[in-house]
């Protein structure tokens, strides 16, 4: 008998995690080369033309950011049914730059776990 093992480093689509946040945007982590970027598309998403793509390069403190981020927000997003701000911090083509998430309660979860899974990987396969 021979035994197979197969370690997978993210989805099958090659990224890390998806979400949506509060207005309908898709955002997906990917490890492109040796960054973590994020990108945030919207529009739709099946015509390329009719889509906006926005990336952010992040670090692993910029990523521990976000997470202490998203604890801070989450008293105010889970006694509210209004849509919060979440400004993420990163770089694109080499400059400062930033990307801003709308959060409500329903999409607050749903970004919590993809965090946590890019937190995983990166933990598990760094």
């Amino acid at each position: 008998m021979i035994l197979l093992s197969i370690s997978t480093t993210g989805l099958a689509d090659g990224s890390l995690a998806h979400f949506h946040d509060a207005l309908g945007r898709h955002g997906v982590f990917r490890k492109d080369d040796a960054d973590l970027v994020l990108y945030l598309e919207q529009g739709n998403l099946k015509d390329p033309a009719l889509r906006t793509e926005e990336s952010l390069v992040l670090t692993k403190e910029q990523l521990l950011q976000m997470v202490e981020d998203l604890k801070d927000l989450r008293p105010a997003v889970m006694n509210s049914s209004e849509q919060f701000p979440l400004t993420i911090s990163g770089s694109s083509n080499g400059t400062g730059a930033t990307l801003t998430l709308a959060v409500d309660r329903k999409s607050f979860g749903n970004l919590c776990h993809a965090v946590n899974d890019v937190r995983r990987f990166l933990r598990d396969f760094n």
